[in-house]
């Protein structure tokens, strides 16, 4: 089974995604196909009706519509196609999101680990990743990022050929970008990020540049365009989104520490949960109480503002904050009163030894350069998507889907490595 020096490609991606499809379609199915778990689910069914209501209704009800409109977007596209507003065919396409990320998971893994036990290995550890195969079975957003995310991840590895197929994958970029970004506003920043390191791998092809300025025409015309629709829908300039302002306005809470460092018991977690919704309706009523007729763009740039004097009052307390984001989203384990103490245990047992993996991994030294090329673009990723999310309050569920699978890769290379200067050794004993 594992007598060539390489896993197949044929092989390889069949193996993982019948694993990794049987595994998160079996858990669909146990937890049904067309029930939900994720808060926001609700929201997002709401506004998918509020879509195919027509373009009247979304003006006269833009409350209905305060989040990003990708997801919502494709519920509402089933919606129509099914004729019911049963979510069976929405749940599928997000688990199909899950089987293309594995995909591309294995092509990546076939480039940068070379032992092939620990190829298998770790494919496996991604198709059994408990809070992987958590997110592809409900309805949330966070299956289409991490396809994107390895997707993107794919073509920065891919060596540079001047083939019409490498010229389009170019363009698929920043257009992958573009609904990435719909979907998920604070994909922003990292997707530059990650465009300008793929800009300057293909600087020095002239062909490859005049891709990369028509990918990026495509994805600024499309971006000027959604914004058009946003502002004829809400009449007024929102930024990709219309919840941008209940995000910051929590931004420079120091309410959120516990949950933060992951000390919150459960009760202090609810207590946590129930002051949030209070201060945030609590912000929205002073925003409006000045006027009798509030626009969304207009209390948006209110709670913006609450928002700007919460991190202004107390800079060296805001500081502070920041720093205690990072470690909120980088700590290896959930919040202990937020899932339960199974879910906690098995965060550590996972997290743990995976961020020290991680840790070794970029701070060591490599002389392969395609895992060199992998160290850069995680190290972009990881930062830029830290940075996008401190306007928010940050949860360690954001992390999961830009972060899980680079760690098991980074784990698999290490281990990898190991063996192979281990083999090297006792051939050099003899």
């Amino acid at each position: 089974m594992f007598s060539s020096s390489r896993i197949k490609p044929f092989v390889s991606i069949w193996f993982a995604c019948a694993i990794g499809g049987l595994a998160s379609f079996l858990l669909s199915l146990r937890v049904g196909l067309n029930s939900w778990s994720f808060p926001d689910a609700v929201n997002f069914i709401k506004q998918a009706n509020a879509i195919n209501s027509g373009f009247q209704y979304m003006e006269d009800n833009p409350g209905e519509m305060q989040f990003p409109f990708g997801l919502p977007t494709i519920i509402a596209i089933m919606f129509r196609i099914q004729g019911s507003e049963s979510l069976i065919t929405t749940k599928l396409i997000l688990i199909c999101f899950h089987l293309a990320a594995l995909v591309c998971f294995v092509l990546i893994v076939r480039r940068l680990i070379e032992n092939p036990k620990i190829q298998y290995l770790t494919i496996l550890a991604f198709s059994f990743d408990p809070f992987l195969l958590s997110q592809a079975i409900d309805l949330q957003t966070e299956p289409i990022t991490t396809f994107f995310i390895l997707w993107w991840c794919y073509v920065y590895l891919s060596d540079i050929r001047e083939t019409k197929r490498s010229y389009s994958t170019i363009i698929l970029f920043y257009v992958s970008g573009m609904f990435e970004v719909i979907t998920r506003p604070n994909s922003l920043i990292p997707f530059i990020g990650i465009g300008v390191l793929l800009f300057m791998k293909h600087r020095k092809s002239e062909v490859h540049l005049k891709s990369h300025l028509l990918g990026i025409s495509i994805f600024l015309g499309g971006l000027l365009v959604f914004q058009a629709f946003l502002w004829k829908v809400f009449g007024g300039f929102l930024f990709l989104a219309a919840n941008g302002g209940q995000n910051f306005v929590l931004a420079c809470r120091n309410e959120f520490v516990p949950q933060y460092l992951g000390v919150a018991s459960q009760y202090q977690n609810q207590e946590i949960n129930a002051w949030y919704f209070h201060y945030l309706n609590d912000a929205i009523s002073r925003a409006m109480s000045d006027q009798t007729m509030v626009s969304i763009p207009q209390l948006n740039k209110e709670l913006f503002k609450f928002g700007l004097e919460n991190c202004t009052n107390n800079l060296l307390e805001t500081m502070s904050l920041l720093v205690l984001k990072v470690i909120g989203l980088w700590r290896p384990s959930t919040v202990f009163g937020a899932y339960g103490t199974t879910i906690f245990v098995l965060s550590i047992l996972i997290w743990l030894p995976l961020s020290i993996a991680a840790c070794i991994y970029l701070l060591g030294k490599t002389n392969n350069f395609r895992q060199q090329e992998f160290k850069y673009f995680s190290i972009v990723l990881w930062v830029l998507f830290t940075i996008s999310l401190f306007p928010s309050a940050t949860q360690i569920r954001h992390r999961i889907a830009f972060s899980e699978p680079f760690l098991w890769i980074m784990a698999g290379i290490l281990l990898s490595n190991f063996l192979k200067r281990k083999k090297v050794k006792e051939v050099d004993a003899l």
